[in-house]
């Protein structure tokens, strides 16, 4: 194999892992840089015949900013574990994305009251 031939292989794998380390760092630029949010959700999980105070959670948190539209912070999610016969359940938060895209930082409430309805 002469030379040039092997200059122009190495040329093209040369190219294309600089094509792919541009790409790459673009991604990883774009992932690190994150907005603030807050996003207001029903609280579900509830069995019939119970009810809870507050009946909305509000999350706080930093999404990344390609991600930061009304559509996907719809997708999130407040749950309670229920358990029953408490009076107090606490609230877990479920999100469809991940965890490199998304960080909550808070959730409030933390805990809800658990009061059986009426009817």
């Amino acid at each position: 194999m002469p030379l040039k031939e092997l200059g122009k292989i190495l040329n093209w794998k040369l190219l294309l892992l600089s094509l792919f380390s541009a790409t790459a760092l673009q991604f990883y630029v774009a992932v690190r840089q994150k907005v603030p949010f807050q996003v207001e959700v029903p609280i579900e999980g509830i069995p019939k015949g119970y009810k809870v105070f507050p009946e909305k959670a509000i999350i706080l948190g930093k999404i990344s900013e390609k991600l930061h539209r009304e559509e996907v912070l719809n997708c999130f999610k407040a749950t309670v574990k229920w358990e029953k016969g408490k009076k107090y359940l606490q609230v877990e938060v479920k999100v469809p994305i991940p965890s490199v895209f998304v960080e909550i930082e808070s959730v409030h409430p933390k805990i809800v009251q658990v009061k059986p309805s009426p009817f």
